[in-house]
């Protein structure tokens, strides 16, 4: 939330998907404040299915890793960071993003000095 116009600058739009039923998530917003870009709801895990970041728990049943995507305006995974912990690097992200539009400023050459 707090990079959100960050990533605006960047043409991009930021979205989380929560395997929580929307009653928690509602509930969650009404206690910590909402986002100001989309939250969906995937309670039965099936994006997280769909971009293979799942796993079986003891019980066998299907949990979603945390996950984090920068997928381009044709739906193609450019970057990707999952696993047990929530991913915080926005830098990173915004790096990426600026990276992936041809957005980074150019290095500069350094010059050579005699002695």
């Amino acid at each position: 939330q707090e990079d959100v116009d960050r990533f605006g600058e960047l043409d991009s739009q930021v979205v989380a998907i929560s395997p929580d039923p929307t009653a928690v998530t509602r509930e969650r917003f009404a206690d910590y404040g909402a986002f100001t870009f989309p939250t969906l709801s995937d309670p039965d895990c099936q994006v997280a299915s769909d971009y293979e970041v799942t796993q079986q728990d003891r019980n066998g049943d299907l949990k979603p890793l945390h996950a984090t995507f920068v997928v381009d305006s044709q739906g193609v995974v450019r970057w990707a960071n999952y696993g047990h912990e929530q991913f915080l690097g926005n830098a990173t992200l915004l790096y990426q993003l600026a990276r992936l539009q041809g957005r980074l400023p150019k290095a500069e050459t350094p010059s050579v000095v005699d002695e």
